[in-house]
């Protein structure tokens, strides 16, 4: 176990915080099962990293991304990423809050 810096911004700090987000998408992976990073002060750890692509993100993860639907996570993709289609794969970093 390794700590890592993980950054989200406001909104999405607070839906993993309010336990709304178990996952969050990157272009690389950016730790290890086991690996632990901080939001808020609080300590999360991460449990799996998947490789997907991401329009599999929007279509099966959007809940776990902290988003109501597809399309709010498919635009925060978008904003986020400008550059991905839907066919590129992004490293999906599952996570919970340690005990």
């Amino acid at each position: 176990m390794k700590a890592i810096e993980l950054k989200f911004n406001d909104e999405m700090a607070k839906a993993a915080l309010d336990g709304r987000k178990c996952c969050t998408s990157r272009r690389e992976r950016k730790g290890w099962q086991g690996d632990e990073f901080e939001i808020g002060g609080v300590r999360f750890r991460i449990l799996d990293v998947l490789r997907v692509r991401a329009r599999e993100i929007t279509r099966n993860y959007h809940h776990s991304e902290g988003f109501a639907d597809v399309e709010s996570c498919a635009a925060a993709l978008q904003t986020i990423y400008p550059d991905v289609s839907g066919e590129d794969y992004l490293a999906v970093h599952f996570f919970a809050r340690c005990p």
